[in-house]
């Protein structure tokens, strides 16, 4: 099923693109990053992988190949997803870079998430071949808005847009975080998100070293709500939790318990 002819032709392309079903400016982003601006490389391990990629530089018109122009797609394989995601790889493995997760925004990543055929398609690429493009918003940075970054493919640490200052990290199970960044790392005020099953719980509140730490809201996939501090991403202190039924339990936390 693998066309030596196509497998030649992503030899020449820098990206093979993996995208949320609907997403409305995919063709937007596209340009921008193959004619129009590029994008700003994001820091850690996104620097490290693709170390010759140039910052704020167009990759060239036709450097992103989707499926559909390999002429396959998710709806030609609704019966064999298995052989899809082979292609799928075995193509992305001889691009340049390997994947881009073409999403922009945060709302289009959680589309992207929300279908498993996108997550299923990207787990076989290995570690430094994932990635995403997404955009920072005028309130994160006015200026630096377009960022390519390292996706965590194999359980190793994903890669924030931004050292220090306000941004994203993206992981290829739907995790997310924005907020405030020191040293590439989860500190200060931001938001996190992460699928338990097929819903999203969230947290919302105070970061050190990459750990729940301070005044913070954990919602659950239940509906259940807790509110109050905590210590090294455990409950500690006197909190409030809200159970989904509206029962309040007022209480003292200790670690957790």
């Amino acid at each position: 099923m693998i066309s030596q002819a196509k497998f030649d032709i992503c030899k020449k392309k820098s990206f093979l693109v993996s995208k949320p079903k609907d997403c409305p400016h995919y063709l937007e982003y596209k340009d921008k990053l193959e004619d129009t601006h590029g994008a700003k490389i994001g820091a850690g391990n996104t620097k490290e992988a693709i170390i010759d990629f140039l910052d704020d530089k167009p990759i060239g018109c036709g450097q992103l190949i989707t499926v559909e122009d390999l002429g396959f797609s998710h709806n030609l394989f609704e019966t064999d997803a298995g052989l899809y995601d082979v292609l799928f790889q075995k193509y992305a493995k001889a691009t340049k870079y390997g994947v881009l997760i073409l999403v922009g925004t945060l709302d289009n990543f959680k589309k992207w998430t929300a279908s498993k055929a996108c997550r299923k398609e990207v787990e076989g690429i290995p570690e430094g071949r994932l990635f995403a493009y997404i955009e920072h918003t005028p309130e994160d940075n006015p200026t630096d808005l377009g960022y390519i970054v390292h996706i965590d493919a194999e359980n190793c640490d994903a890669s924030a847009t931004v050292e220090d200052g306000i941004g994203y990290i993206l992981w290829n199970d739907g995790q997310y975080y924005h907020g405030e960044l020191r040293d590439g790392i989860r500190s200060g005020l931001g938001t996190e998100g992460y699928l338990e099953g097929d819903k999203y719980c969230y947290y919302d509140g105070e970061w050190e070293e990459g750990m729940y730490h301070g005044k913070g809201k954990k919602t659950y996939a239940n509906g259940d709500v807790y509110t109050g501090p905590f210590f090294e991403d455990q409950m500690h202190g006197k909190g409030i939790f809200t159970f989904a039924n509206g029962d309040v339990l007022e209480s003292e936390w200790v670690h957790g318990e």
